[in-house]
């Protein structure tokens, strides 16, 4: 499989926006081909281009699966790079990619290269900005399943345990403020089904039940891959003295660097190790993620700094590594249960 050869372009002209809004309002008002789906329920919106046939090249389908789930199926050629900013609206992400490559970031947190066929969950907190890239090349074909954590839950118990601790791990970031991700081969079974949904053999209503459907079982293939490897990792990961020895030289150059911190890639190369063992022998080893543990750098830095008089938000947030007071002010309260307005000291 190649991997994503481009790189991420300066993102700071393009406005932060939140996608949810969007595909409502796209399935509200009705797409450029009403006969593929009932009104209010999922809608077709054709890409065109210049110079092809009739204008249309690919689309996207939008539908509400529901009220807490909803899924995009893209099916369009990338002529060239393309880029977006996002903010989270505490919304888990399902993306099963069939062909094409995306690169994701998470800005001080990790960047992810993702290239057909391959699958991904990601959680993804409300207020977090996210910024994606899509490479020229193959057609992007993808089907992207959006929940909230309640969608979540219909597929296990109330009982706790019964989730796998990697989604139990995602599920407890939304609330957090945390992000994470997982990254898996996508099955043949799982391609299978995304053929099926980019190219579904019903219109109208029959058309959303399949859709409906097959977006559950896609759902459904992910979280068992996840239980799977969390039960894998839970006899795997055993540290040396070696290991131990540069997970304290990683987590002492996080406290050098936690307004900026290295990405795993790189601190996993500083110290020498591969990256599921840093990231996991991190949080064996000092009991929190690497992001939670310059998180609350960062938070006890800014709460210090209030204490020491500071007035202004925006110093604040630039010290301790934010580009925008409104995100340093959200991460704040997640963190200490209030704004900080309300804590400094009148």
């Amino acid at each position: 499989m190649e991997h994503a050869s481009y790189s991420f372009p300066d993102l700071s002209g393009l406005q932060p926006h939140a996608l949810l809004p969007r595909i409502r309002s796209r399935i509200a008002a009705g797409g450029d081909v009403p006969r593929f789906f009932p009104k209010g329920i999922g809608v077709r919106n054709a890409i065109k281009a210049a110079g092809a046939e009739d204008g249309v090249v690919g689309f996207q389908d939008y539908i509400e699966i529901s009220d807490n789930c909803w899924l995009v199926a893209s099916h369009f050629p990338v002529a060239r790079q393309q880029a977006v900013r996002m903010i989270g609206e505490g919304l888990s992400i399902f993306h099963f990619k069939l062909s094409g490559s995306t690169l994701i970031r998470v800005p001080q947190r990790f960047d992810v290269s993702l290239t057909g066929p391959a699958c991904f969950l990601m959680a993804h907190p409300e207020g977090v900005e996210k910024h994606e890239a899509i490479g020229p090349g193959e057609p992007q074909a993808a089907v992207t399943v959006l929940c909230r954590q309640e969608a979540l839950r219909e597929y296990y118990d109330e009982a706790e345990e019964t989730y796998p601790d990697r989604l139990n791990a995602l599920m407890s970031g939304l609330d957090q403020g945390d992000l994470g991700y997982h990254q898996g081969p996508l099955s043949p079974a799982m391609a299978a089904i995304v053929k099926g949904l980019i190219d579904i053999p019903y219109a109208g209503k029959l058309r959303a039940v399949y859709a409906e459907a097959k977006a559950r079982e896609l759902m459904c293939m992910m979280l068992h891959q996840l239980k799977e490897e969390g039960d894998d990792k839970q006899h795997d990961l055993v540290l040396s003295s070696r290991d131990i020895h540069r997970l304290k030289e990683a987590h002492d150059l996080l406290a050098e660097t936690y307004t900026d911190p290295l990405t795993i890639k790189e601190l996993a190369r500083r110290v020498g190790l591969n990256q599921k063992k840093l990231r996991l022998g991190f949080i064996q080893l000092f009991g929190e993620s690497m992001f939670d543990f310059c998180q609350r750098l960062r938070m006890e830095h800014a709460a210090h700094l209030m204490a020491q008089g500071e007035t202004s938000l925006s110093r604040i947030s630039y010290k301790v590594g934010y580009t925008y007071p409104s995100s340093f002010s959200v991460a704040f309260k997640r963190h200490f249960g209030i704004s900080p307005k309300r804590w400094r000291p009148q």
